[in-house]
């Protein structure tokens, strides 16, 4: 369910939601909280709460509305050395053995992994090195996602990330 608030976050432009954003079920007369590891399954229906509204925004304070081309190219290279690095490598490997690359603790683990090389770049341009900050950064490059450049380092972090 952490991917769902992430993938709702990115969205609306509003990093809050994968924080502050609570998935839950109704059972009876109350509500039942999903756990983060959950798979969302069949469901066709999710209910939020935590948040109060699903009104798009953007940054909180507009800071990083102009991240211009060549600042989200910067942070794209930074971003695939740390994924290309030794022991990120070491350490992706170790954990795609771990469960032969399979399953929801897997893909949560080289998650937490890929954020925590996201997270040390982010102070070096004005962000929060949170995952918030990784939420805020993201939403703004979408501008470039048609740029040759930024979809050829935007691949190779990808890539790297397996």
């Amino acid at each position: 369910m952490k991917y769902v608030k992430i993938a709702l976050a990115q969205e609306l432009g509003r990093p809050e939601i994968a924080e502050t954003g609570q998935l839950v079920r109704r059972v009876g007369s109350t509500f039942s909280s999903f756990t983060d590891r959950e798979k969302v399954g069949a469901r066709k229906c999710l209910l939020i709460t935590g948040i109060d509204d699903l009104k798009p925004g953007g940054s909180k304070d507009g800071a990083h509305a102009s991240l211009d081309l060549q600042t989200a190219l910067s942070v794209l290279k930074d971003w695939a050395d740390g994924f290309g690095g030794t022991e990120f490598h070491k350490q992706h490997e170790e954990l795609t053995n771990e469960h032969n690359g399979k399953g929801e603790h897997t893909r949560m683990e080289i998650h937490k992994l890929a954020i925590s090389v996201q997270t040390a770049v982010l102070p070096k341009y004005g962000y929060e090195g949170t995952e918030n900050g990784v939420l805020q950064i993201t939403d703004a490059m979408r501008n470039f996602k048609d740029d040759p450049e930024y979809k050829r380092l935007y691949g190779l972090c990808l890539a790297l990330l397996g």
